[in-house]
């Protein structure tokens, strides 16, 4: 059992032989562990393959992989390599290999062919270096443990060599690479606990989702025998291959014994273990509250030990865990304040993918209630090191941050100038693919951002090209995101783009493999196209959006969420100045497809509320099918009430108007109610913040942040502040002053992507005392939400509602800005001694002061004319009705021009 050993250094072939003898098992450690140069390998396989036996040849395989040794199919091999694996294959083939050289040979494959898939799941993750590494190191600790028996000496080795040299046959790699897995798989059940973890690690990085199944089924009634890493080891297989959990199969039960033993080991995890096991969950949607008891505690406790990678990973798992619309449970927000801290202090030692990770994850945790807050720490700190590390982001990482910053709300202009700035950069090297092109433009665009002209020409250049150089390999996924960013930034030549866009999205072809939200998309960026006054014509324009409805319904609209159904309807009842007389004429054929949307509608609606549902698609819906009976004239004719037909369309207005608009205007009116009769000083008391709580509470129950065009038009006139229908108020004074000045103000070719946040006011008001009168006057202010960077405070109080700005809503900023004014106006008078009292003491004027609260003496009475870009949203409809209601004698008028509520601004 003596054998030479070949040491590094020069000699023939790379290695040098030394006369010096080892025992076999120390021979094996030094293949595995003191070999650092592949020809070392084949030295020792030229000089001395006669004398290996099983492990010897094992390990020389396993060391010529790690040390990075590849093979692709139907390539030509080394003749020491392919003697060691012809040595192999027939006792491979036998079934007569241990399970640990069954092991060793597994994770030697994952690394000299980690290219090659053995399975249908084509995902996994990790490159060539990574397995290589993870090879070396499992080699080692496997080669620590002793041969489960005396493995016979394979013979012929060395003559193998010779004979490989020269004889043209069947490649020995592909042949020993189809020979081992079906062994893993017979013999699954036979494999020791750490075997089975590196067989099930290696399995997963080849893509081989039966084969990790099978390796789970055979560990899964001996999990509480297993060693705690290696059943965090299987998880990790398990979850690189998405092998979900179904508990009615013998895999779904396997896995979850598997992931329940390992969570309820949590104090034996190391801490890389523990954001393995946590992330494993996570992918596989393993949430068992007993398990995440168990589980969650180490991880708060142990958060200051992970790494960065581990750290982002733990955060993402505990993220995708969350239920729906579900509080966080005490214990899940210990551990993600835990973890959220620790990740601010390693946000230096965090890459791109591990950044990703973090963003991906806030998007989950920002809209729940936490001791954290709303994460503004956590997402500052991300934002600050992205920016450092921007040029080191790939494209796709950088479409991906982009989105998840625009899904953030993150409003940070030089933030976004940045990301647009390096996006463009790309574009321009051709770095830069169409599909991450446009999910950078519609993030640039959802973060109401207006880059320069020469960055966003630089994006759509990528969508040109694409369409006139490479239009056989669009899909219609690209032109609906390309048509979709367009319809906010145009740039360069539109009516070229534009038509190029028009004539891809009605192709048969493309056509085909349209899934229904992608048509939504489509529809929506020609409605909005029409409405900005996009350069097509708007026959051609109405046409393919009939075209595009027909192929929704074609395909069904089960599968759409009540946001792509109302915005689905909005699009198809919206036309453009231009050619009123279209939606006329295509009337018939969208009726059709409105009563398939409102069918769909009705049966999300009549489901448990959740997340994704918001009273504003009831608002929307409701707006776009009440403007398509009127534009189309559809009679209401039921009798004496003259009440709608019955049909899915009628059903979705009526149940808003009973359930949503008409509670919502009684509360608007009873925080109304009541309004005093007498002069100033007058403040909102306890009564009145009660119904705005009642009113946000209200809101936030329905996700309710506006009532729509019409309803908005309607709860105007109800409240008192509209006194003419909309349409015949176009030619009041202040409305057309609002819209010159906002003519004004736009910013040419962009001026499409602003928000919509803006409005315009104007006052004439007389304050009067007793004695004397002051003029509060304000000729006209316009204002845009984009320049305001914090919202005052003020007595006008705003509603809560989700996580919207209403406080930063221009039509409030406005009545606070001119109720201060009023208030210092009150204040001046009463300073000020009457005609009547000019002689009297300063006892008496303290005396005056001091009563003024209580006994009011000062009037203030005149107009105020509010103007906003569109439909007022809840609070601010709220705060006009607080502002009358501290100045009962100012008549108050407000105005909007008549636009449909914009989905960005939302």
């Amino acid at each position: 059992s003596k054998a030479p050993v070949v040491a590094s250094g020069g000699g023939g072939g790379g290695g040098a032989l030394v006369s010096q003898e080892f025992e076999a098992r120390d021979l094996q450690r030094y293949i595995s562990r003191d070999i650092e140069q592949l020809e070392d390998v084949f030295a020792m396989v030229r000089q001395h393959g006669h004398a290996f036996d099983e492990d010897l040849v094992v390990s020389c395989v396993a060391r010529a992989a790690a040390l990075g040794w590849r093979h692709s199919s139907g390539d030509a091999l080394q003749p020491e390599m392919e003697s060691l694996l012809d040595a192999l294959t027939p006792q491979l083939e036998a079934g007569v290999l241990s399970s640990l050289s069954l092991a060793k040979l597994t994770t030697a494959s994952m690394a000299m062919d980690s290219h090659a898939k053995w399975g249908s799941y084509i995902g996994s993750e990790g490159n060539d270096d990574d397995n290589a590494d993870f090879a070396m190191s499992a080699m080692q600790k496997l080669d620590s443990r002793p041969a489960p028996h005396s493995s016979p000496n394979l013979h012929g080795t060395t003559a193998g060599v010779a004979a490989a040299a020269s004889a043209t046959k069947a490649n020995a790699a592909d042949r020993f690479l189809a020979a081992l897995r079906p062994q893993l798989l017979d013999r699954s059940n036979d494999l020791a606990a750490f075997d089975s973890a590196l067989v099930a690690r290696g399995l997963a990085q080849r893509g081989d989702l039966e084969g990790v199944a099978r390796i789970l089924e055979g560990a899964a009634h001996r999990a509480p025998a297993f060693g705690t890493q290696a059943l965090v080891n299987l998880s990790w297989a398990a979850a690189t291959v998405r092998l979900h959990e179904d508990l009615s199969t013998e895999t779904g039960r396997s896995l979850a014994a598997i992931l329940s033993e390992a969570a309820h080991r949590g104090e034996r995890l190391r801490p890389q273990g523990l954001a393995n096991l946590l992330w494993s969950m996570g992918r596989l949607q393993h949430r068992q509250e007993n398990d995440l008891r168990a589980l969650l505690p180490h991880v708060a406790h142990r958060s200051k030990a992970l790494s960065a990678q581990g750290l982002a990973n733990s955060l993402w798992g505990a993220a995708v865990l969350q239920l729906p619309n579900a509080a966080l449970g005490w214990l899940e927000d210990d551990a993600i304040v835990e973890l959220s801290v620790a990740s601010i202090k390693c946000i230096e030692s965090m890459g791109p993918e591990e950044l990703l990770q973090l963003s991906r994850a806030l998007i989950v945790f920002r809209g729940r209630e936490s001791r954290a807050g709303s994460f503004q720490p956590l997402l500052s700190a991300l934002v600050g090191e992205a920016q450092r590390q921007l040029e080191d982001f790939e494209p796709s990482n950088l479409a991906a941050i982009s989105f998840s910053l625009a899904s953030l709300q993150h409003r940070d202009r030089h933030t976004w100038e940045l990301l647009s700035v390096q996006a463009a950069h790309l574009a321009s090297e051709g770095q830069l693919s169409l599909r991450h092109a446009v999910k950078i433009m519609r993030a640039v665009a959802v973060a109401g951002h207006t880059p320069s002209e020469a960055v966003w020409k630089a994006l759509a250049n990528v969508g040109v090209q694409a369409l006139q150089e490479d239009s056989m390999n669009l899909s219609f996924r690209d032109v609906s995101g390309l048509l979709w960013s367009h319809a906010y930034l145009r740039v360069g030549n539109p009516k070229l783009l534009e038509e190029q866009l028009l004539l891809h999205a009605t192709s048969p072809t493309l056509l085909e493999h349209a899934t229904p939200r992608e048509l939504v998309d489509s529809v929506w960026s020609l409605s909005h196209l029409e409405r900005c006054g996009g350069a097509a014509d708007s026959q051609l324009v109405a046409q393919v959006k009939l075209r595009l409805a027909k192929r929704l319904q074609e395909l069904g609209t089960n599968s759409l969420s009540p946001q792509d159904i109302s915005q689905a309807c909005w699009a198809l009842t919206s036309n453009s100045s231009r050619g009123s007389d279209i939606l006329n004429e295509l009337a018939g054929s969208l009726d059709k497809v409105l009563v398939l949307l409102s069918s769909s509608f009705l049966v999300q609606a009549s489901r448990v509320y959740n997340a994704s549902d918001r009273g504003s698609h009831w608002a929307d819906i409701s707006d776009a099918l009440t403007k398509f009976e009127n534009s189309t004239a559809v009679k209401r004719m039921d009798g004496a009430n003259d009440l709608p037909s019955p049909c899915p369309r009628n059903e979705v207005v009526l149940a808003f108007h009973d359930a949503i608009f008409t509670p919502a205007v009684r509360q608007l009116e009873a925080l109304g109610c009541q309004a005093p009769t007498g002069l100033s000083g007058l403040r909102l008391g306890s009564s009145e913040r009660r119904k705005i709580r009642k009113l946000s509470e209200f809101a936030n129950s329905l996700g309710l942040l506006h009532l729509g065009t019409h309803r908005t038009e309607e709860a105007l006139q109800r409240l008192g502040f509209l006194k003419q229908p909309l349409g015949e108020s176009a030619h009041h004074p202040a409305v057309q002053a609002f819209r010159a000045t906002a003519a004004a103000q736009s910013q040419g070719s962009f001026a499409a992507a602003r928000n919509g946040d803006i409005a315009y006011l104007e006052m004439s008001v007389t304050v009067s005392g007793p004695d004397i009168k002051e003029e509060v006057k304000e000729a006209g202010r316009f204002l845009d939400t984009s320049e305001v960077d914090k919202p005052p405070g003020g007595e006008l109080l705003p509603l809560a509602i989700g996580h919207w700005r209403c406080p930063s809503h221009a039509e409030r900023l406005l009545l606070v800005r001119a109720l201060s004014k009023l208030r210092i106006a009150e204040k001046r008078l009463l300073k000020q001694p009457s005609s009547s009292s000019s002689t009297a003491s300063a006892t008496a004027t303290a005396t005056l002061h001091a009563e003024e609260a209580a006994s009011p003496e000062v009037e203030v009475a005149g107009i105020v004319n509010l103007v906003a870009a569109e439909p007022l949203c809840l609070s601010c409809l709220a705060v006009c009705v607080q502002f009358r209601k501290l100045y009962p004698k100012i008549e108050l008028n407000v105005f909007f021009t008549g636009q449909p509520v914009s989905q960005v601004r939302c």
